[in-house]
Formats: C-alpha cells, sequence, structure tokens
C-alpha cells in the first residue's frame, strides 16, 4: 500500500500516486517471471480520487465509512 504525505487540497498527491503506478509498473516488468502483482493499494479516505486517477484498485475509506476515530483516554473502572 502507498500512503503519500498528508494533503489538504484535492490533486496535491496525484503526482505522487502516479510515480508510485510506475513503479508498480517498472517492478512487475523486471520480474515478469517471478511475480503476479494485480493490485494497486493507494488512496485512503482523504485522497481516494487521485488515487483512482493515478491507477489505483483498491482504496481505503474507513473514515469517509464510519467516521474519525476517538483517540481520547477513556477509563477503565
Amino acid at each position: 500500500m502507498a500512503i503519500p504525505p498528508i494533503s489538504r487540497f484535492p490533486g496535491e498527491n496525484l503526482e505522487f500516486f502516479q510515480k508510485m503506478r510506475q513503479i508498480s509498473v517498472d517492478i512487475r516488468d523486471i520480474f515478469n517471471d517471478n511475480v503476479k502483482v494485480d493490485c494497486l493499494s493507494m488512496g485512503m479516505s482523504g485522497d481516494f480520487e487521485d488515487a483512482i486517477a493515478a491507477g489505483s484498485t483498491m482504496i481505503r475509506v474507513g473514515t469517509a465509512i464510519f467516521g474519525a476515530r476517538d483517540y481520547r483516554k477513556t477509563s477503565s473502572k
């Protein structure tokens, strides 16, 4: 899975995703006889549109579905 830097604006990480896709193509070409990779996992709730545009075949959208996590400490009393 490729995870880019945190972005604030749509399109900000598109170039990163495009480079990662090219790397995956290069790896597939180099190891053609030994490696079968048919999944390119890139993108999460905040940037999945850019990841899909760059060729991602698997995204993670947990926050978009379930909402933000609650990281507050809770007492276990």
